[in-house]
């Protein structure tokens, strides 16, 4: 008798983002396990990964879907695996939040023709909400090229 587990990892990077960073983090699988698991296949059909392991000799498979907001992980745990199952999860929860961790400021730094893109983006939104640019504090400046920011992103990821 099998177990399934499932864990969702919550992330705020997007589908895209997600998936890029999942794929990235594959290559990472074997040195994080040592030989107690090996990574026998994986394949992206969507947004969904599906992928077999072999846990102590034991092979199992699962599938990861990512979404917007979210990774849903489930494994079909044979029967000798099932005493692992709350381990498992953990491990899971744990890595998959590094994995999908918010960017460090080291992360978003820009180029300088995304600066000015962002720059210019930022100006023609306070300019359509009928702001001056001129006459705008520094955390109002701020909160406009975050948003541009943010759009930018969004648009390079879609």
């Amino acid at each position: 008798m099998s177990k399934l587990i499932s864990v969702v990892v919550p992330h705020r990077l997007g589908t895209n983002e997600a998936m890029r960073r999942i794929n990235a983090g594959i290559s990472r699988f074997q040195p994080t396990f040592g030989r107690a698991a090996t990574l026998k296949q994986t394949s992206w059909a969507g947004n969904t990964l599906a992928f077999a392991i072999s846990l102590i000799g034991i092979r199992t498979a699962g599938t990861i879907e990512v979404t917007e907001d979210s990774a849903r992980v489930e494994a079909n745990l044979p029967l000798l695996l099932v005493p692992f199952a709350k381990r498992a999860e953990g491990l899971i929860q744990k890595h998959g939040a590094e994995l999908l961790a918010e960017p460090a400021r080291a992360e978003l730094q820009l180029t300088p023709p995304e600066r000015n893109e962002v720059r210019r983006r930022a100006k023609a939104a306070a300019l359509a909400a009928g702001r001056d640019w001129s006459q705008l504090s520094q955390k109002e400046r701020r909160s406009f090229r975050g948003e541009a920011r943010k759009e930018l992103q969004r648009l390079g990821a879609g």
